[in-house]
Formats: structure tokens, sequence, C-alpha cells
């Protein structure tokens, strides 16, 4: 009986710690939602806001008017990626067409020069393996060891570099599509490192 009792006390204790957990964060809410319609409010703090799920249109209608009138990115005086893609995850949010947004964001995609580029096979539980790795829509053949080192012809666009674990990207193939498929588990990373 007494355990039966120390049960139900601890399911009554944990019941009202979770209400008022509950009650907390309606306060919180409601403090959010006073604080966004009673005072001015920044981009960002509109952006999170509409990610927040304030009621009203305040945030929705300063974001609308923070977009550049010539393309679809924000803020409208010195756009940028970060707060593009910000206002992309707001309007996805509200179920609103990102199409534009995400169009003017991929337009932004570039590789930085200076940096050497690899792409890295692991197998799960370093087992041997066989990888096809394909760009140019050619197949090229790559066997792991049990040392995890890459042996096989790669093309032209990849190389085993000299310690044998990645394989340098060719300069002029930085921008390609790399598939890669083994036939064990597998990760594959694109690693950098300072041009020498």
């Amino acid at each position: 009986m007494q355990i039966l009792a120390s049960v139900l006390l601890i399911i009554f204790v944990s019941l009202n710690a979770n209400a008022q957990n509950i009650d907390k964060v309606q306060k919180a809410y409601q403090c959010l939602d006073s604080l966004v319609n009673t005072t001015n409010i920044n981009l960002d703090e509109a952006i999170f806001s509409i990610l927040a799920n304030v009621p009203g249109n305040k945030s929705i209608n300063l974001v609308q008017n923070e977009k550049s009138l010539s393309e679809w990115c924000w803020p409208k005086v010195g756009c940028n990626v970060k707060t593009t893609a910000q206002v992309a995850i707001a309007y996805h949010h509200l179920g609103k067409d990102t199409t534009n947004i995400t169009n003017w964001l991929l337009s932004k995609n570039g590789t930085i020069s200076g940096l050497t580029w690899f792409l890295q096979v692991t197998i799960d539980n370093n087992e041997v393996s066989q990888c096809k790795i394909n760009y140019d829509n050619t197949d090229y053949t790559l066997n792991i060891n049990n040392e995890m080192k890459l042996e096989g012809n790669v093309g032209g666009c990849l190389a085993i570099d000299s310690n044998g674990y990645r394989m340098k990207i060719s300069n002029n193939c930085v921008n390609k599509v790399f598939g890669v498929n083994c036939d064990k588990g597998y990760k594959i990373n694109l690693l950098y490192g300072k041009q020498r």
C-alpha cells in the first residue's frame, strides 16, 4: 500500500510540475506576443516571431516591406544570403511559395578560391569495399582495402592523394556533381585545405 501511495505521489508531483512548465511556456508566448505587437521590431525579430507563430500580420508585413525592390532577397538595402535564407525558412513555415527566394540563393552559390578540395569515402566497420564514383556520366571503380586505403582509376577529375585515404578534386572540377555508391555501408565527406 505504501508503494502505491508513493507512486501516486510521484505521478501527482510530476503532473503538477508538468502543468507548471506548460503554464510558464504559455506565459512566455503571451509575453512574446505582447512585445511584438506593442513595440517596434527589426527584420530579424520579425522573422523569428513568424517562426514562433506570433499572431497578427505585423511581422509578415515588416518582412514583406524589407524585400528588395528588384530581387527576391532581404534586406532591401544590402541583400545577404543569411537573412534571405532565414526569410525562406519563415515563408516555408507560413506555407508561402519560396521558389523565387530559393532561386536567388542558388544564384549566389560559388566556390571559394585558394582551397584544395578532397572527396573522402569511409566504409562502416572498416570493411573491404568496392565503390562506384560517377561524374560526367561515367562510372569509375574505387576499391577500399581493410586499412581504408583507396585504390583504382577515379578519372581525370579525382586523384587519390599520397596518403591514400582521400581523393583530391582537380581545380577545374570543383563544381561538378560526384555520385558515390558502395557495396557496403558508407559515408562521404568533402574536405578542404589551403592550397600550397
